[in-house]
């Protein structure tokens, strides 16, 4: 479980600079379950205020399986461009047209669930660790936070690559 882990370092880390003692195996354990199950509570919380049911329908539909492909959507949306061609442009473009309303509500949303720009990018790198299947057995709230942060990291990488595509495919232009 990658996200104990993580936490469990941190703690471990804070006590050694705090100069604390740090506590058998089992206290420990319990201390960061608990501050993991209290951010978790408060983070939904959160979520669940600030956002409607047609917000949270649209981040659920990433987890929708594609007419044409029988896979996840969030998973045609991990391809990244490999060049600059024109298939390469359009495959980019279409993912920017299905993140852009969902980055709408993270870019609003995100600020208000008072986390880190780490952390966000840690429940956006849970995207990536957790596949497709796996994604739908989890908390359904958690899922839609990591989807949330998810399209909120990639959509501005996205931006950022289509502005170098776009940088790149002008300056051919204007060399031929």
């Amino acid at each position: 479980y990658p996200k104990q882990r993580a936490l469990a370092r941190a703690t471990i880390q804070m006590f050694s600079q705090k100069n604390i003692s740090i506590p058998k195996k089992t206290g420990l354990e319990k201390i960061i379950r608990e501050v993991w199950a209290y951010e978790q509570k408060r983070l939904h919380r959160l979520f669940m205020r600030h956002t409607g049911k047609q917000q949270r329908k649209n981040i659920s539909t990433l987890l929708n399986k594609g007419e044409c492909e029988q896979k996840y959507q969030i998973v045609a949306l991990r391809q990244e461009m490999k060049n600059f061609n024109t298939s390469q442009i359009e495959n980019a473009l279409t993912q920017h047209a299905l993140l852009h309303p969902i980055f709408k509500i993270a870019d609003l949303l995100v600020p208000k669930l008072n986390i880190p720009n780490s952390t966000v990018e840690y429940y956006a790198s849970l995207v990536d660790y957790y596949k497709g299947t796996r994604l739908i057995s989890l908390n359904p709230i958690s899922v839609q936070i990591y989807l949330l942060c998810y399209c909120f990291i990639q959509y501005m990488k996205l931006n950022d690559t289509l502005l170098e595509a776009f940088k790149r495919r002008s300056l051919d232009y204007h060399r031929k």
